[in-house]
């Protein structure tokens, strides 16, 4: 009987590891995200994290706001508040038109200890550079934290956990990056966050501008 009733404990615990998977794996879907909007968001977005001595200590998924992305993001808002009000104290993450001054991503943060997470901040411990496999890296030339509580990107980001991590928007000099500009050849765009444990590196290869 004791067998029998570590079976059904056993097989109710799968079950619910699948529900938690399934629901983990459809969230952006739960959410109400058009089939378009997921793909795009799917491509341009990367995400790893950095350990030391066994434990997390950096976690980042950034978006590259690529021309393609800009275009679903903007038609996505326009989906999904269309003929509605929207909140006159809740601003919009910043999508900006491009050009080719800069070169910017949206990402999130997360790291064990909260008062640790200040890229925004001059004093933080974390530093953000952009390079190419042809160019040097170099500085943001803004970098600013979006509250990440905005209904507006917890919806079009389903990955940001307004309780766990925070949500920043960086850009950086365009001109700086030569492999950017107009008749180079594309090259890989590497984002790295360095601290004192260490460094994480996002790449998009043959990234388009």
């Amino acid at each position: 009987m004791r067998n029998k009733s570590m079976l059904i404990l056993l097989a109710a615990t799968v079950i619910a590891g699948c529900a938690v998977v399934k629901d983990y794996a459809d969230v952006a879907t739960r959410k109400g995200l058009s089939e378009e909007y997921r793909k795009i968001l799917t491509l341009w977005t990367r995400e790893e994290t950095l350990f030391s001595q066994f434990e997390t200590r950096l976690k980042v998924t950034a978006v590259y706001k690529s021309p393609a992305f800009r275009n679903a993001y903007r038609a996505e808002l326009d989906r999904l508040y269309r003929g509605q009000q929207m909140e006159r104290d809740v601003e919009v993450p910043a999508m900006s038109y491009q050009s080719s001054d800069s070169i910017e991503f949206f990402f999130y943060a997360y790291t064990p200890d909260r008062e640790m997470n200040d890229f925004a901040d001059a004093r933080s411990p974390w530093r953000v550079f952009l390079s190419s496999d042809r160019d040097p890296a170099i500085k943001s030339q803004d970098l600013h934290e979006i509250n990440a509580r905005n209904p507006f990107v917890t919806e079009l980001f389903p990955f940001v956990n307004p309780y766990h991590g925070k949500f920043y928007s960086i850009s950086f000099p365009a001109p700086a990056i030569k492999s950017m500009q107009a008749g180079a050849p594309s090259g890989k765009l590497l984002l790295s966050f360095g601290g004192i444990f260490g460094t994480v590196e996002l790449t998009w290869d043959k990234p388009v501008f």
